[in-house]
């Protein structure tokens, strides 16, 4: 694989895992309804579960346990309702740590897979 490859790879991840957790965290930033929020956290978290049946990787683990606890509990609030300011306080911390996890696993299969094609050449 090429560099431009590499990159191209590594863009796709980013659209595939990164914009949907930024998506949902613009959700909750805007205190949409609990509804709307709960399908953009499964929405990434089913674009997680896809990328971890590709790459094994265990950061990624309890990232999706962490997501599956908060939507078992969004499922718990009337779906119809905005997101309450408690709820807003404790969710965007966590949606940016996995977020963060997220990015570091990506830049850090990115540098593994430039190592690997460097040591083919």
């Amino acid at each position: 694989m090429g560099e431009n490859e590499d990159k191209d790879e590594f863009i796709l991840h980013v659209i595939q895992l990164l914009n949907p957790l930024d998506d949902a965290l613009n959700k909750i930033i805007l205190t949409k309804s609990v509804r709307t929020i709960y399908f953009a956290l499964a929405d990434s978290r089913e674009r997680l579960i896809q990328f971890l049946s590709k790459k094994k990787v265990n950061e990624l683990v309890p990232v999706l346990l962490q997501m599956n606890v908060w939507l078992n509990r969004l499922t718990r609030i009337e779906q119809d309702k905005k997101i309450e300011f408690n709820n807003v306080k404790s969710i965007i911390p966590q949606v940016l740590k996995w977020r963060k996890i997220v990015r570091n696993v990506l830049i850090d299969l990115t540098n593994e897979e430039k190592k690997l094609n460097k040591m083919e050449s």
